[in-house]
């Protein structure tokens, strides 16, 4: 008997390895186009990621200390804390080994991988024949939704790939409460991955189904498995999204203020705006322009030869329902494009290609599939969210007065939910049709001969439409995630020996940071109130001086010189010939202290200590204590929930037919 069970897990362990090689070749096949000319950047939003994740290295590997301050960046602001940047990611591994330029191509084929795997899983978990979990699959993450953002330089979204691992732990769940703490294990990464706009579409998506499972059994388990997911979340990410809000709630980030300042509809963009002055007939809208920085990079993505390559001059009222059928089956779709003039955003904050097939099974799962409504209403809700502020009174209108939601631009990323309901559903349509007694094309002792030949076909037909259906959606989405890296690596200046503060680099931020400079006006999500003088301004005293008490006293007699320094600490040497204070020429912020007898005393929104005469060696250190509450508090969740872990000895249960 022993025997045997050993070669039954030898034989699983195999099955496993061959599903994962045969996974993991599809997604490098898959991005090949990001695995060469190595050494290339990558463009539009691609340098505010890229710059963060440089930072971080930069912090890691030279420094050796953990990346809490970011000096770089508009004269410093906290790194960590930061809810778009990847800290702690364990995916660092791969820069540590292969370099940054590297490993970010690793992780897009990784993930891509993780995704693909996770979906095929999640669909076994809803009971879906291996045909139906295949077509799942595929149509999901060979979707546009994930590769337009990446093309567009939208890392962050990279994490979306474990979606498909959390609502299958979720579902789990509803029999196993305990396996909703290996969901809360998979929503921690995608916040140590800076995933915070994922985690709201996470949120939106699991909290629809929780709630319409909960009626369809009658029971209120799902919300329980609900609660426990997301509430162990909050504590096993505590050390992330501890100082997270309290930056963000410092610095708020209001999406609903226009450039004139006015609080507007501004909200979701103004694709609406445009669209209701074009059937009002007060003329058409300007229409929006690639900007000119992307318009090289633009140009080299899209074949200037290709039909709807750029926007129409003249509006047009079927521009909405085209626009829609667009986003979920139009086969040209390239990010920074404005493929309509009423578009408000780039086209990756829309296009998530799922081809014909699945909207055929979708327009008819009303009438084959009626018990799966929950996908329906999900799906519907997630997708009237991200129409964005078409009324006072829409969805996006009202959530996005809540808390955190009122950080979010562009309603279309509710867009990522909304096609994985749809992808869900229509593989379980697909699933219905192919089932007989509710079994796939099963050899049944009591069926005729000519009725199996009759499952046979119809298991043939279905296959070669999921087939062609698959290969279709891989062409998509492999054509939108070409040129992600148009870019030579530009030149990157000598280093100098410490920070110098300017107020723009020759070529942007991430070239400017590898030389040492600290760039303000550079791109960046949070309103970062600037203190920090730059080079060119007439007021500028360096990068560290001395302030005396009173002016005239000792003067020429005052030197400061920089001893040290690094991201988290600057060293100082001072002689001063009267009281007075040495300032930094950096952002001060909460978390900031000094060492020794003396007094930190903020400057006009720069870092400061205050003195006595005489000659002083001051050590200023970047250590928020809500970091280390945090640290404390996610701490004790893991120790809890890896204890609860390894108490559940049962294997999954039986799950609900969807």
């Amino acid at each position: 008997m022993k025997a045997l069970r050993g070669r039954v897990a030898s034989s699983h362990f195999l099955t496993v390895g061959l599903g994962a090689s045969i996974v993991l070749a599809v997604a490098a096949l898959f991005c090949g186009d990001v695995l060469h000319h190595f050494s290339n950047w990558g463009f539009h939003d691609w340098e505010i990621f890229y710059f963060h994740n440089i930072s971080i290295y930069r912090s890691i590997v030279e420094f050796r200390e953990v990346p809490l301050w970011n000096p770089w960046c508009l004269g410093g602001m906290p790194l960590m804390a930061n809810p778009q940047t990847p800290v702690p990611d364990p995916w660092f591994v791969l820069d540590l080994v292969f370099g940054p330029l590297v490993a970010i191509r690793l992780k897009i084929v990784a993930h891509y991988a993780v995704g693909l795997g996770g979906a095929y899983w999640c669909a076994r978990q809803f009971r879906l024949s291996r045909i139906s979990s295949i077509y799942f699959a595929g149509t999901l993450m060979f979707s546009t939704w994930l590769s337009l953002r990446i093309q567009a330089g939208h890392f962050c979204f990279l994490c979306a790939v474990y979606l498909p691992w959390v609502v299958g732990c979720l579902q789990l769940a509803r029999t196993c409460p305990s396996r909703a703490l290996v969901g809360s294990l998979l929503l921690t990464l995608m916040a140590f991955q800076g995933g915070v706009f994922v985690l709201i579409g996470a949120a939106a998506l699991t909290g629809l189904l929780s709630l319409a499972w909960s009626v369809q059994d009658r029971s209120i388990r799902p919300l329980l498995s609900l609660g426990l997911l997301w509430t162990c979340f909050l504590g096993l990410a505590a050390v992330k999204l501890m100082p997270a809000y309290e930056l963000v709630r410092e610095v708020p980030r209001l999406s609903n203020i226009d450039p004139e300042g006015r609080t507007r509809d501004v909200v979701g963009g103004t694709m609406w705006t445009r669209y209701k002055s074009l059937l009002l007939g007060e003329g058409p809208a300007p229409i929006p322009e690639t900007p000119a920085a992307n318009q090289k990079a633009s140009a080299e993505l899209t074949n200037a030869a290709s039909v709807g390559s750029g926007p129409r001059s003249i509006p047009s009222k079927w521009d909405m329902p085209s626009f829609v059928v667009r986003v979920f089956a139009g086969r040209e779709q390239r990010s920074l494009q404005m493929y309509y003039p009423i578009q408000g955003f780039g086209w990756e904050e829309y296009g998530s290609y799922i081809g014909p097939l699945a909207l055929i099974l979708i327009a008819v799962s009303p009438f084959v599939l009626r018990e799966a409504w929950p996908w329906m209403v999900a799906g519907a809700c997630c997708f009237v969210i991200a129409a964005g502020n078409f009324a006072p009174f829409a969805p996006w209108t009202l959530l996005h007065r809540l808390p955190v939601l009122n950080s979010m631009r562009a309603p279309g990323r509710f867009l990522i939910p909304c096609t994985f309901a749809a992808c869900m559903l229509a593989s379980m349509v697909l699933d219905k049709l192919l089932s007989q007694k509710g079994t796939l094309v099963d050899a049944d002792e009591e069926a005729s001969p000519s009725t199996l030949q009759r499952r046979r076909r119809r298991y043939g037909l279905a296959s070669l439409l999921v087939a062609i259906a698959l290969v279709d959606s891989f062409m998509v989405g492999r054509h939108s995630l070409e040129g992600a890296f148009p870019e030579p690596r530009p030149p990157i200046a000598s280093r100098l020996p410490s920070i110098m503060t300017v107020r723009r680099g020759e070529r942007g931020q991430t070239a400017a940071m590898l030389a040492n400079y600290c760039v303000l006006r550079a791109d960046e999500a949070l309103p970062i109130p600037i203190k920090v003088t730059p080079r060119e301004d007439p007021d500028y005293r360096g990068e560290l001086y001395f302030l005396p008490d009173r002016t005239g006293n000792g003067e020429g007699g005052d030197e400061v010189a920089l001893l040290d320094w690094s991201p988290n600490s600057v060293t100082v040497e001072v002689k001063a010939a009267s009281p007075g204070r040495v300032v930094l020429n950096r952002n001060w912020s909460r978390g900031w202290v000094v060492e020794g007898p003396f007094e930190l005393s903020p400057h006009q929104g720069l870092i400061s200590a205050r003195m006595e005469t005489g000659r002083h060696t001051i050590r200023f250190l970047y250590r928020p204590k809500i970091v280390r509450l945090g640290l404390l508090v996610s701490a004790v969740f893991i120790l809890g929930v890896a204890v609860c872990l390894l108490r559940t000895r049962r294997g999954p249960a039986p799950v609900p037919s969807p």
